[in-house]
Protein backbone atom coordinates (compact mmCIF):
# COMPACT_ATOMS: atom_id res chain seq x y z
CA UNK A 1 0.00 0.00 0.00
CA UNK A 2 1.39 3.41 -0.88
CA UNK A 3 1.89 6.24 1.55
CA UNK A 4 -0.74 8.19 -0.41
CA UNK A 5 -3.34 5.50 0.31
CA UNK A 6 -2.42 5.55 4.00
CA UNK A 7 -2.70 9.32 3.82
CA UNK A 8 -6.44 8.83 3.38
CA UNK A 9 -6.55 7.20 6.79
CA UNK A 10 -5.30 10.28 8.60
CA UNK A 11 -8.65 12.07 8.93
CA UNK A 12 -10.07 8.82 10.29
CA UNK A 13 -7.21 8.62 12.78
CA UNK A 14 -7.93 12.16 13.95
CA UNK A 15 -11.61 11.37 14.45
CA UNK A 16 -10.84 8.19 16.40
CA UNK A 17 -8.33 9.98 18.63
CA UNK A 18 -10.84 12.74 19.33
CA UNK A 19 -13.36 10.11 20.42
CA UNK A 20 -11.01 8.75 23.10
CA UNK A 21 -9.33 12.02 24.13
CA UNK A 22 -10.94 12.02 27.57
CA UNK A 23 -10.03 8.36 28.04
CA UNK A 24 -6.37 9.13 27.29
CA UNK A 25 -6.39 11.92 29.88
CA UNK A 26 -8.16 9.71 32.43
CA UNK A 27 -5.58 6.95 32.00
CA UNK A 28 -2.74 9.41 32.47
CA UNK A 29 -4.28 10.70 35.69
CA UNK A 30 -5.01 7.22 36.98
CA UNK A 31 -1.37 6.23 36.51
CA UNK A 32 -0.17 9.56 37.92
CA UNK A 33 -2.16 9.11 41.13
CA UNK A 34 -0.66 5.66 41.75
CA UNK A 35 3.08 5.91 41.02
CA UNK A 36 5.35 2.90 41.39
CA UNK A 37 9.14 2.99 41.55
CA UNK A 38 11.54 0.90 39.47
CA UNK A 39 10.98 -2.85 39.95
CA UNK A 40 7.66 -2.14 41.70
CA UNK A 41 5.42 -1.46 38.67
CA UNK A 42 2.97 -4.32 39.34
CA UNK A 43 -0.28 -2.33 39.31
CA UNK A 44 0.84 -0.11 36.46
CA UNK A 45 1.67 -3.20 34.40
CA UNK A 46 -1.73 -4.68 35.21
CA UNK A 47 -3.51 -1.50 34.09
CA UNK A 48 -1.59 -1.48 30.82
CA UNK A 49 -2.21 -5.17 30.14
CA UNK A 50 -5.95 -4.78 30.72
CA UNK A 51 -6.17 -1.79 28.38
CA UNK A 52 -4.23 -3.60 25.64
CA UNK A 53 -6.33 -6.76 25.88
CA UNK A 54 -9.55 -4.75 25.79
CA UNK A 55 -8.32 -3.22 22.54
CA UNK A 56 -7.50 -6.62 21.05
CA UNK A 57 -3.72 -6.68 21.37
CA UNK A 58 -1.63 -9.77 22.03
CA UNK A 59 0.04 -9.19 25.41
CA UNK A 60 3.21 -10.71 26.86
CA UNK A 61 3.57 -9.93 30.58
CA UNK A 62 6.23 -10.33 33.28
CA UNK A 63 9.10 -9.37 31.01
CA UNK A 64 12.09 -7.99 32.90
CA UNK A 65 10.02 -8.08 36.06
CA UNK A 66 6.94 -5.95 35.40
CA UNK A 67 7.60 -5.04 31.78
CA UNK A 68 5.25 -6.06 29.03
CA UNK A 69 4.98 -6.18 25.25
CA UNK A 70 1.90 -5.56 23.17
CA UNK A 71 1.79 -6.82 19.58
CA UNK A 72 -0.79 -6.07 16.88
CA UNK A 73 -0.82 -7.26 13.28
CA UNK A 74 -2.64 -5.30 10.61
CA UNK A 75 -5.38 -7.19 8.79
CA UNK A 76 -5.62 -5.28 5.53
CA UNK A 77 -7.42 -7.40 2.93
CA UNK A 78 -5.58 -6.43 -0.23
CA UNK A 79 -4.36 -7.98 -3.44
CA UNK A 80 -1.02 -6.29 -2.79
CA UNK A 81 1.77 -8.08 -0.92
CA UNK A 82 1.23 -7.44 2.82
CA UNK A 83 3.84 -5.37 4.63
CA UNK A 84 6.36 -7.41 6.60
CA UNK A 85 7.65 -4.34 8.43
CA UNK A 86 7.44 -3.85 12.18
CA UNK A 87 7.44 -0.55 14.08
CA UNK A 88 7.75 -0.34 17.87
CA UNK A 89 6.99 2.39 20.39
CA UNK A 90 8.68 2.48 23.80
CA UNK A 91 6.86 3.79 26.88
CA UNK A 92 8.63 3.79 30.26
CA UNK A 93 6.59 3.12 33.39
CA UNK A 94 8.48 3.81 36.63
CA UNK A 95 8.09 6.81 38.93
CA UNK A 96 10.59 8.65 41.13
CA UNK A 97 11.15 8.78 44.92
CA UNK A 98 9.89 12.38 45.17
CA UNK A 99 7.15 13.82 47.38
CA UNK A 100 4.66 15.51 45.03
CA UNK A 101 3.79 19.17 45.70
CA UNK A 102 1.57 20.00 42.70
CA UNK A 103 -1.69 20.10 44.64
CA UNK A 104 -3.45 18.61 41.61
CA UNK A 105 -6.67 16.67 42.09
CA UNK A 106 -4.93 13.66 40.55
CA UNK A 107 -1.71 14.08 42.59
CA UNK A 108 0.16 11.06 43.89
CA UNK A 109 -1.71 9.16 46.59
CA UNK A 110 1.53 7.56 47.77
CA UNK A 111 3.82 9.76 49.92
CA UNK A 112 7.38 9.92 48.66
CA UNK A 113 6.55 8.64 45.17
CA UNK A 114 5.70 10.72 42.12
CA UNK A 115 5.54 10.56 38.33
CA UNK A 116 7.92 13.50 38.07
CA UNK A 117 9.50 12.44 34.77
CA UNK A 118 6.32 12.19 32.73
CA UNK A 119 6.16 8.43 32.35
CA UNK A 120 2.44 8.54 33.16
CA UNK A 121 2.00 10.63 30.01
CA UNK A 122 4.12 8.23 27.97
CA UNK A 123 1.92 5.32 29.06
CA UNK A 124 -1.27 7.20 28.21
CA UNK A 125 0.00 8.21 24.76
CA UNK A 126 1.02 4.63 23.98
CA UNK A 127 -2.36 3.30 25.09
CA UNK A 128 -4.05 5.89 22.90
CA UNK A 129 -2.05 4.63 19.91
CA UNK A 130 -3.02 1.08 20.89
CA UNK A 131 -6.76 1.76 20.81
CA UNK A 132 -6.77 3.71 17.57
CA UNK A 133 -4.53 1.37 15.59
CA UNK A 134 -6.52 -1.64 16.82
CA UNK A 135 -9.77 -0.01 15.74
CA UNK A 136 -8.29 0.53 12.26
CA UNK A 137 -6.41 -2.78 12.01
CA UNK A 138 -8.25 -3.86 8.85
CA UNK A 139 -7.00 -0.76 7.05
CA UNK A 140 -3.25 -1.29 7.37
CA UNK A 141 -0.65 -4.02 6.99
CA UNK A 142 2.42 -4.92 9.06
CA UNK A 143 3.10 -5.22 12.80
CA UNK A 144 3.10 -2.67 15.62
CA UNK A 145 4.71 -3.36 18.97
CA UNK A 146 4.33 -1.39 22.20
CA UNK A 147 7.23 -1.88 24.61
CA UNK A 148 6.31 -0.90 28.17
CA UNK A 149 9.65 -0.64 29.94
CA UNK A 150 10.13 -0.93 33.71
CA UNK A 151 13.07 0.50 35.66
CA UNK A 152 14.03 3.18 33.15
CA UNK A 153 15.13 5.57 35.86
CA UNK A 154 17.71 3.12 37.16
CA UNK A 155 19.05 2.44 33.67
CA UNK A 156 18.26 -1.28 33.87
CA UNK A 157 14.96 -1.74 32.08
CA UNK A 158 15.95 -1.41 28.43
CA UNK A 159 18.64 -4.09 28.54
CA UNK A 160 16.30 -6.45 30.37
CA UNK A 161 13.53 -5.91 27.83
CA UNK A 162 15.94 -6.44 24.94
CA UNK A 163 17.19 -9.64 26.58
CA UNK A 164 13.54 -10.72 26.87
CA UNK A 165 13.29 -10.53 23.07
CA UNK A 166 11.04 -7.51 22.49
CA UNK A 167 12.95 -6.55 19.34
CA UNK A 168 12.48 -9.99 17.75
CA UNK A 169 9.70 -12.20 16.36
CA UNK A 170 9.14 -10.21 14.23
CA UNK A 171 12.28 -8.12 14.17
CA UNK A 172 11.64 -4.42 14.79
CA UNK A 173 12.58 -2.24 11.80
CA UNK A 174 11.90 1.16 13.37
CA UNK A 175 11.58 2.25 17.01
CA UNK A 176 10.07 5.48 18.32
CA UNK A 177 9.49 6.97 21.74
CA UNK A 178 7.15 9.89 22.40
CA UNK A 179 8.36 11.81 25.46
CA UNK A 180 6.99 14.97 27.04
CA UNK A 181 9.32 17.97 27.22
CA UNK A 182 8.61 20.79 29.70
CA UNK A 183 11.38 22.83 28.08
CA UNK A 184 9.52 22.86 24.75
CA UNK A 185 6.45 25.00 24.06
CA UNK A 186 3.16 23.18 24.44
CA UNK A 187 2.02 21.42 21.29
CA UNK A 188 5.39 21.74 19.57
CA UNK A 189 7.60 18.82 18.51
CA UNK A 190 11.37 18.87 18.74
CA UNK A 191 13.55 16.19 17.18
CA UNK A 192 17.30 15.67 16.96
CA UNK A 193 19.19 14.05 14.08
CA UNK A 194 22.32 12.05 14.73
CA UNK A 195 24.06 12.18 18.12
CA UNK A 196 21.28 13.15 20.46
CA UNK A 197 22.07 12.50 24.14
CA UNK A 198 25.22 11.92 26.19
CA UNK A 199 26.54 8.75 27.68
CA UNK A 200 25.59 8.81 31.36
CA UNK A 201 27.73 7.01 33.95
CA UNK A 202 26.68 6.60 37.56
CA UNK A 203 29.50 6.26 40.09
CA UNK A 204 29.98 5.97 43.84
CA UNK A 205 32.71 7.30 46.09
CA UNK A 206 33.12 5.41 49.36
CA UNK A 207 34.91 7.50 51.98
CA UNK A 208 36.61 6.05 55.05
CA UNK A 209 37.67 8.17 57.99
CA UNK A 210 38.05 7.45 61.70
CA UNK A 211 35.27 7.58 64.30
CA UNK A 212 35.62 9.58 67.48
CA UNK A 213 33.46 11.23 70.12
CA UNK A 214 31.75 14.40 68.95
CA UNK A 215 33.36 16.25 71.83
CA UNK A 216 36.83 15.17 70.66
CA UNK A 217 36.76 15.57 66.86
CA UNK A 218 40.56 15.97 66.83
CA UNK A 219 40.86 12.25 67.58
CA UNK A 220 38.90 11.26 64.49
CA UNK A 221 38.76 11.79 60.71
CA UNK A 222 35.35 13.19 59.77
CA UNK A 223 34.18 11.25 56.71
CA UNK A 224 31.17 13.50 56.17
CA UNK A 225 33.33 16.63 56.18
CA UNK A 226 35.69 14.89 53.76
CA UNK A 227 32.73 14.00 51.54
CA UNK A 228 31.44 17.57 51.56
CA UNK A 229 34.84 18.91 50.50
CA UNK A 230 34.94 16.33 47.70
CA UNK A 231 31.50 17.46 46.52
CA UNK A 232 32.74 21.03 46.14
CA UNK A 233 36.16 20.17 44.73
CA UNK A 234 34.75 17.86 42.05
CA UNK A 235 32.89 20.77 40.47
CA UNK A 236 36.17 21.90 38.97
CA UNK A 237 36.35 18.77 36.80
CA UNK A 238 33.89 20.10 34.24
CA UNK A 239 35.02 23.73 34.42
CA UNK A 240 38.79 23.40 34.74
CA UNK A 241 39.89 19.89 33.77
CA UNK A 242 37.90 19.29 30.54
CA UNK A 243 38.12 21.45 27.40
CA UNK A 244 35.01 23.47 26.58
CA UNK A 245 35.06 22.04 23.05
CA UNK A 246 34.31 18.55 24.43
CA UNK A 247 32.36 19.24 27.62
CA UNK A 248 31.04 17.03 30.38
CA UNK A 249 28.49 17.56 33.14
CA UNK A 250 29.26 16.15 36.58
CA UNK A 251 26.77 16.12 39.45
CA UNK A 252 26.91 14.65 42.94
CA UNK A 253 23.30 13.58 43.42
CA UNK A 254 23.34 11.82 46.80
CA UNK A 255 25.39 12.00 50.00
CA UNK A 256 24.96 9.66 52.94
CA UNK A 257 26.91 9.21 56.15
CA UNK A 258 27.00 9.55 59.89
CA UNK A 259 24.67 8.71 62.75
CA UNK A 260 22.68 10.88 65.13
CA UNK A 261 24.50 9.76 68.27
CA UNK A 262 27.18 12.38 68.81
CA UNK A 263 29.85 10.40 66.95
CA UNK A 264 32.21 11.78 64.34
CA UNK A 265 31.29 9.62 61.32
CA UNK A 266 33.84 7.17 60.01
CA UNK A 267 32.20 6.50 56.63
CA UNK A 268 30.34 8.40 53.96
CA UNK A 269 29.07 7.56 50.50
CA UNK A 270 28.65 9.89 47.53
CA UNK A 271 26.77 9.04 44.35
CA UNK A 272 27.46 10.98 41.17
CA UNK A 273 26.57 11.07 37.49
CA UNK A 274 28.90 11.97 34.63
CA UNK A 275 27.52 12.93 31.21
CA UNK A 276 29.85 12.94 28.23
CA UNK A 277 29.83 12.84 24.44
CA UNK A 278 33.24 11.31 23.79
CA UNK A 279 35.44 8.60 25.22
CA UNK A 280 38.28 11.08 25.54
CA UNK A 281 36.36 13.51 27.74
CA UNK A 282 34.87 10.66 29.79
CA UNK A 283 38.27 9.07 30.44
CA UNK A 284 39.84 12.42 31.28
CA UNK A 285 36.99 13.25 33.66
CA UNK A 286 37.31 10.00 35.58
CA UNK A 287 41.09 10.43 35.77
CA UNK A 288 40.52 13.90 37.24
CA UNK A 289 37.89 12.60 39.66
CA UNK A 290 40.30 9.95 40.90
CA UNK A 291 43.13 12.47 41.27
CA UNK A 292 40.99 14.90 43.26
CA UNK A 293 39.39 12.23 45.44
CA UNK A 294 42.66 10.53 46.33
CA UNK A 295 44.43 13.82 46.96
CA UNK A 296 41.81 15.25 49.29
CA UNK A 297 41.28 11.94 51.10
CA UNK A 298 45.03 11.67 51.73
CA UNK A 299 45.17 15.24 53.02
CA UNK A 300 42.61 14.28 55.68
CA UNK A 301 44.43 11.07 56.52
CA UNK A 302 41.45 9.12 55.23
CA UNK A 303 40.82 6.80 52.29
CA UNK A 304 38.42 6.81 49.36
CA UNK A 305 37.47 4.37 46.59
CA UNK A 306 35.63 5.06 43.33
CA UNK A 307 33.22 2.54 41.76
CA UNK A 308 31.71 3.04 38.30
CA UNK A 309 28.37 1.23 38.00
CA UNK A 310 28.13 -0.15 34.44
CA UNK A 311 24.67 -1.63 34.92
CA UNK A 312 23.17 1.82 35.45
CA UNK A 313 24.78 3.68 32.57
CA UNK A 314 22.94 5.11 29.58
CA UNK A 315 24.88 4.82 26.32
CA UNK A 316 25.21 7.82 24.04
CA UNK A 317 22.00 8.34 22.08
CA UNK A 318 21.81 8.33 18.30
CA UNK A 319 18.68 9.21 16.33
CA UNK A 320 18.47 7.83 12.81
CA UNK A 321 18.06 10.77 10.38
CA UNK A 322 15.58 8.94 8.12
CA UNK A 323 13.35 7.89 11.03
CA UNK A 324 13.62 11.37 12.52
CA UNK A 325 12.43 12.96 9.28
CA UNK A 326 9.63 10.40 8.98
CA UNK A 327 8.27 11.39 12.41
CA UNK A 328 8.79 15.08 11.68
CA UNK A 329 6.67 14.77 8.53
CA UNK A 330 3.93 13.07 10.54
CA UNK A 331 4.05 15.87 13.12
CA UNK A 332 3.93 18.58 10.44
CA UNK A 333 0.73 17.02 9.10
CA UNK A 334 -0.85 17.42 12.54
CA UNK A 335 0.47 20.74 13.90
CA UNK A 336 2.07 22.48 10.90
CA UNK A 337 5.71 23.24 10.04
CA UNK A 338 6.00 26.15 12.48
CA UNK A 339 5.60 23.77 15.43
CA UNK A 340 8.09 21.13 14.35
CA UNK A 341 11.87 21.47 14.47
CA UNK A 342 14.75 19.14 13.66
CA UNK A 343 17.98 20.03 15.42
CA UNK A 344 21.54 18.77 15.25
CA UNK A 345 22.34 20.08 18.74
CA UNK A 346 22.36 17.27 21.34
CA UNK A 347 20.24 17.30 24.47
CA UNK A 348 21.99 16.65 27.80
CA UNK A 349 19.25 14.47 29.29
CA UNK A 350 20.23 10.85 28.77
CA UNK A 351 17.73 8.00 28.39
CA UNK A 352 17.72 4.22 28.25
CA UNK A 353 16.04 4.46 24.83
CA UNK A 354 19.60 4.69 23.50
CA UNK A 355 19.92 0.97 24.23
CA UNK A 356 17.33 0.18 21.57
CA UNK A 357 18.76 2.54 18.97
CA UNK A 358 22.12 0.81 19.27
CA UNK A 359 20.34 -2.15 17.66
CA UNK A 360 17.57 -0.74 15.44
CA UNK A 361 16.99 2.63 13.70
CA UNK A 362 14.94 4.91 15.89
CA UNK A 363 14.27 8.38 17.18
CA UNK A 364 13.29 10.11 20.44
CA UNK A 365 10.49 12.66 20.04
CA UNK A 366 10.35 15.64 22.41
CA UNK A 367 6.69 16.67 22.72
CA UNK A 368 6.31 20.13 24.22
CA UNK A 369 4.17 20.60 27.34
CA UNK A 370 5.44 23.95 28.64
CA UNK A 371 2.43 26.14 29.43
CA UNK A 372 3.26 29.57 30.89
CA UNK A 373 -0.41 30.58 31.24
CA UNK A 374 -1.16 27.62 33.50
CA UNK A 375 2.13 27.89 35.38
CA UNK A 376 3.19 24.46 34.17
CA UNK A 377 6.82 25.28 33.61
CA UNK A 378 8.65 23.19 36.20
CA UNK A 379 11.32 20.80 34.90
CA UNK A 380 11.13 17.04 35.19
CA UNK A 381 12.25 15.60 38.54
CA UNK A 382 10.76 18.64 40.31
CA UNK A 383 8.08 18.05 42.99
CA UNK A 384 5.78 20.59 41.26
CA UNK A 385 6.21 19.19 37.76
CA UNK A 386 2.89 18.80 35.95
CA UNK A 387 1.51 19.06 32.42
CA UNK A 388 -1.65 20.18 30.65
CA UNK A 389 -2.69 16.69 29.63
CA UNK A 390 -5.36 17.98 27.25
CA UNK A 391 -2.63 18.12 24.58
CA UNK A 392 -1.72 14.42 24.78
CA UNK A 393 -4.12 13.44 21.97
CA UNK A 394 -2.04 15.59 19.61
CA UNK A 395 0.94 13.31 20.20
CA UNK A 396 -1.26 10.24 19.74
CA UNK A 397 -2.28 11.51 16.29
CA UNK A 398 1.36 11.97 15.39
CA UNK A 399 2.28 8.53 16.72
CA UNK A 400 -0.41 6.80 14.66
CA UNK A 401 0.69 8.64 11.50
CA UNK A 402 4.33 7.79 12.17
CA UNK A 403 3.42 4.12 12.58
CA UNK A 404 1.71 4.03 9.19
CA UNK A 405 4.65 5.76 7.49
CA UNK A 406 7.09 3.32 9.08
CA UNK A 407 5.10 0.33 7.82
CA UNK A 408 5.18 1.38 4.16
Amino acid sequence: MSCYQYKNLEPIIDAEVDKIAEWIIQKRREVHAHPELAHEEANTSKLVAEALREAGWEVHESLAGFGLLGTLKGELDSSEVPSTKCVAFRADMDALPINELTGAAYASTIPGKMHACGHDNHIAMALGIARVMAKLRKKWSGTIKLVFEPAEETGEGADMMIDAGVLDSPRVDVMITLAISPGTEEGHFRLIEGTSMPRVDRFRIEVEGEASHGGEPHHGIDAVLLGCELTVALQRVASREIPASDPVILNIIHIEGGQLDGTIPSTASLTGMLRSFSGASRDKAFQSIDKIVQGIAASYGGRASIFIEPESEYPMGYHDPAVTRLVAEAAIDVVGPDRVSIENRPDWGGDSFARYTQLVPGTFVFFGVRNEAQGKTYPVHHPKFDVDDSVLPIAVKVGCRAALRALV
